[in-house]
């Protein structure tokens, strides 16, 4: 074997051809409250009789919180951080039309992200409650997806009927998107160091090996797997989301060298 042969560059493709993109699942029949934040979620019962939160499109956070909810959630699924279940809603003409956000601005009818509700579930901005659950195991994983998609307003939800187990959500300004949405910043890859500040005190190092070994096993067809669940509907090009594509498989190495960094900070506390 020769050990100065080099691996083939990766071939990208230029259209996510032979990818299924997804569509609405149900449709949203009720909505119960608009909600006073940022991207001014949505409260709705949908056809399917579940609970959801839902953002519309064209809403406060721009089209792009979006496509960052549905690229981060994939991209925690594979680390495997606890998300909400996510989905994709309707939302008819005549609903949207029926109601204003809290900016006095009428809601757009079309696919909507919809985050399923979680039932007696306490909200908080900090990553905390190590201690219960499986949380000292999913705290790495939350810091390995804050670095790779760079992370923005932590939201964490804790199930108080699963001993305050941690979820993770609202992923709407990460990635960039609060200041960026062109190909030429996917472009610079692998783009910025983005470093998890949190104290690893209480966190399983082993949780921080396991994401690192996880991202050095990233293949590009994991990451076009990702992007493809984007809908069409939102028009956001096959060409845009193939550049974040490229530019979360360029970030594989340096973040994993981040996180046994972490592993080791954590070891010694």
């Amino acid at each position: 074997m020769n050990d100065n042969v080099h691996p083939l560059p990766v071939r990208w493709p230029e259209i996510l051809e032979g990818y299924q993109r997804p569509t609405a699942i149900a449709y949203v029949m009720h909505v119960k409250e608009i909600l006073k934040t940022g991207s001014t979620p949505l409260h709705v019962i949908a056809s399917n009789g579940h609970r959801y939160y839902v953002k519309p499109q064209h809403n406060p956070h721009h089209q792009s919180s979006l496509l960052a909810e549905v690229v981060v959630h994939g991209a925690a699924q594979y680390l495997g951080v606890p998300t909400p279940e996510y989905s994709f809603l309707d939302l008819p003409v005549a609903v949207a039309h029926a109601h204003t956000n809290h900016n006095g601005e009428p809601l757009h009818p079309g696919v909507c992200f919809a985050s399923r509700e979680i039932d007696h579930a306490h909200q908080e901005d900090r990553l905390t409650h190590l201690n219960r659950d499986n949380n000292h195991h999913h705290g790495p994983g939350y810091g390995a997806l804050w670095e790779w998609c760079l992370g923005e307003d932590n939201q964490f939800l804790y199930r108080l009927e699963d001993s305050h187990s941690l979820t993770a959500f609202d992923y709407g300004l990460w990635l960039g998107m609060e200041s960026y949405l062109d190909e030429d910043f996917y472009s610079h890859t692998p783009g910025p160091e983005y470093r998890w500040s949190e104290n690893e005190r209480g966190m399983s190092p082993g949780a921080f090996i396991e994401r690192a070994d996880k991202l050095d096993s990233l293949k590009p067809l994991n990451v076009l797997q990702i992007v493809s669940q984007v809908p069409v509907a939102w028009g956001f090009s096959d060409t845009l989301l193939i550049a974040i594509a490229r530019w979360l498989y360029s970030r594989r190495s340096m973040v994993a060298t981040s996180l046994r960094r972490h592993a080791n900070n954590a070891a010694k506390e």
